[in-house]
């Protein structure tokens, strides 16, 4: 066995390169141990190139916001009971705060998606008013949540990332993606309400790969 072979240490098990690649999860010396093995170990370096490859590329896709076609197919899949809907906010200048701003809710697609019906991809989310915003419904029953897929025409780093109802004090953050939940509500006491958009205080510009797979 040549020098080189008995000096090289052992190889970090299969869980501790993927966490060493997302950046999480190990010591400060277990990372070092880690850096140090790849700059001698040619097979970990190989294997940590693929995982990195195989993060970067699920990243890109968990960073794409969820399209009409995309919960069309999953209400498609669904049980019956769920349903989905489309709510168009649109700007009340004259009622917002001083960290938030003010929209009015507008009801203008609820169904069970059921065939020969109208879908979610039959409206064009482009044409809507200009400064609206639109929030995409979809109900999981068995949880007792309602979800929420935020969408806006030009989306822009200063997208709002919290919602609050008017005359409710909790708030409801959306992830990277737009998408977030609240306790589950029938559409139509939805429709035609105020609500306020607002940005989080010392929100993280970038996130990093595990917060992002994992859907912060």
């Amino acid at each position: 066995m040549s020098k080189e072979n008995k000096a090289l240490s052992p190889c970090p098990s299969r869980r501790e390169l993927e966490l060493f690649c997302l950046q999480t999860g190990l010591s400060r010396a277990e990372k070092l141990r880690v850096q140090r093995h790849l700059v001698q170990c040619g097979k970990c370096r190989r294997t940590r190139r693929i995982l990195d490859r195989c993060n970067d590329l699920l990243c890109l896709e968990m960073q794409r916001p969820v399209t009409n076609t995309a919960l069309d197919l999953a209400k498609s899949l669904a049980p019956k009971q769920v349903r989905y809907g489309l709510l168009i906010c649109t700007p009340s200048p004259d009622e917002d705060q001083r960290s938030a701003k003010a929209y009015r809710t507008r009801l203008v697609f609820s169904a069970n998606g059921e065939a020969g019906r109208s879908k979610l991809r039959d409206f064009d989310l482009k044409k809507i008013p200009q400064g609206s915003l639109a929030l995409r419904m979809y109900t999981d029953p068995m949880e007792q949540e309602l979800l929420l897929f935020l969408w806006e025409p030009e989306p822009r780093e200063g997208r709002p990332d919290r919602l609050r109802w008017s005359g409710r004090r909790a708030s409801i953050s959306f992830n990277q993606i737009g998408a977030g939940c609240m306790a589950l509500s029938d559409f139509s006491h939805l429709d035609n309400q105020l609500v306020f958009f607002s940005n989080a205080i010392n929100k993280k510009n970038k996130l990093r790969r595990w917060e992002i797979l994992c859907g912060r």
